[in-house]
């Protein structure tokens, strides 16, 4: 941090310190600052350093006595004409020389509020990225998850409340409420696994019309957004097809006029169909089978018979066999 601090203030100010040779030389902004005449002698420096308290002095001399790598002090100090001022000093040591960046606080303090600003931006997004990813990790529809995340997303950006997302995905568009887009646009896609297109475009309304364009953290922050919603998308299309499965699979169980039976690894029946439910005579009561041990339902003397079928099923082998099923009131079937 202090190497960037350092070349920063370097920019209004900046000295050199020749480790080998101590001979010290500085930039025309150092005179600027320390209100001293362009081309002045060095000596102003000691003049300036003198004046200091004695702890002050021992800080001042940390720095150009190069006992750190990086180092940085604000010092209140007067300037040769009788002023004062609180300059920040922030210093590199190259091995060969001493750099030292220096400004007025007041300048100092300018870069700090923009280092804040600068922060609080990326704090705003990495909360807009986090509130979308959770948004798609949620068990909702498509057109919900892309609705809620058009009216997230300008608070990630500058100007959240003259910024406007429209997202569009299958012939359908998502819109911020109140949205005018009118202003400068900025857009991104992405193509999801069943090859539609997700796209997004973020607009800035007409009071933000003279706006040029957008900060490249925001054209990074839509990108991650539109992978967190590609992703949503293709979990929840997942889940709606594994559901239709589950459904015609379940529409088939129940209309088959014989018996099918879901039975687990374990021999517990999972499901059995109202076909089998009858058989097995609980079709009023289908907790009296569902849940039970299968073998249960088996005629003692075929358990074998039915145990040789389960083992060839689990290792997906075909094989066949009649066995006696024993109804819950004693009824045997085949």
């Amino acid at each position: 941090m202090a190497k960037n601090l350092t070349e920063k203030l370097a920019r209004f100010g900046s000295f050199e310190f020749d480790l080998s040779t101590e001979k010290l030389s500085c930039s025309d902004g150092v005179y600027r600052v320390l209100d001293v005449p362009p081309g002045s002698d060095m000596s102003f420096v000691k003049q300036i350093r003198d004046k200091l308290g004695e702890d002050d002095q021992h800080r001042f001399d940390h720095i150009f006595k190069n006992l750190d790598k990086e180092s940085r002090e604000t010092f209140l100090i007067e300037t040769p004409d009788g002023n004062h001022k609180t300059i920040c000093i922030a210093a590199e040591n190259t091995g060969e020389n001493l750099i030292c960046g220096i400004i007025q606080e007041k300048e100092s303090g300018d870069i700090l509020k923009k280092a804040l600003f600068d922060l609080n931006e990326r704090v705003k997004e990495q909360n807009c990225l986090y509130r979308i990813a959770s948004l798609a990790a949620r068990d909702i529809e498509v057109g919900e998850l892309l609705s809620e995340a058009a009216e997230i997303i300008p608070d990630g950006w500058l100007y959240p409340h003259h910024t406007c997302a429209i997202l569009s995905y299958d012939g359908r568009e998502y819109a911020t409420k109140s949205c005018d887009t009118a202003g400068v646009e900025l857009t991104d896609s992405r193509k999801v696994n069943n090859g539609k297109e997700l796209f997004a475009r973020i607009s800035l309304d007409n009071a933000a019309a003279g706006v040029s364009g957008y900060l490249s953290e925001e054209k990074e922050l839509l990108s991650s957004i539109l992978d967190s919603l590609k992703l949503g998308i293709e979990r929840i299309e997942a889940r709606a097809r594994i559901e239709q499965s589950e459904q015609r699979l379940s529409t088939i169980l129940r209309s088959e006029p014989e018996c099918v039976k879901i039975v687990s690894p374990k021999g517990e029946l999972i499901d059995m169909n109202p076909a089998g439910l009858r058989m097995v005579q609980a079709e009023d009561q289908p907790e009296e089978a569902i849940g039970r041990d299968v073998f249960e339902l088996i005629h003692p003397e075929d358990k074998n018979i039915f145990k040789k079928l389960h083992k060839d099923a689990l290792k997906g082998e075909k094989s066949g066999g009649v066995f006696r099923i024993v109804g819950k009131k004693g009824k045997v079937s085949h």
